[in-house]
């Protein structure tokens, strides 16, 4: 390689989106049947979780990212991983968790049947 060229990089840009891990973490947090103890535990929870009720496969390193803010999950295993937690999808998928028809809201679980 010369000294004029120049050395670029294909490697994805990380897109960072920390409010949905800090709703995944709360969502986590609320559940009952979530393990608490340990980062690790709550994410092979939600992946075993995942396929054992909803038959869908996500790998490790895709829900770490969900943690780590690096990724989101793909429409329908939101809609799965919202159901998995118990949680309002429309609060746990959120671009923008301060809009108003948000504002006061935290993750909620779903209305039992009376």
């Amino acid at each position: 390689m010369s000294a004029t060229e120049e050395v670029v990089s294909t490697k994805k840009p990380v897109v960072r989106d920390k409010s949905f891990s800090r709703r995944l973490e709360k969502a986590c947090e609320g559940n009952p049947h979530c393990p608490t103890d340990q980062h690790r535990g709550k994410q092979k929870w939600i992946y075993d979780g995942l396929g054992r009720d909803f038959d869908i496969r996500v790998s490790p390193e895709a829900v770490r990212k969900w943690f780590a803010g690096e990724s989101r999950p793909r429409p329908k295993v939101m809609t799965c991983l919202a159901q998995l937690l118990e949680v309002d999808e429309a609060w746990l998928s959120a671009r923008n968790p301060t809009s108003p028809w948000l504002r006061g809201r935290c993750a909620t679980r779903w209305p039992t049947a009376v």
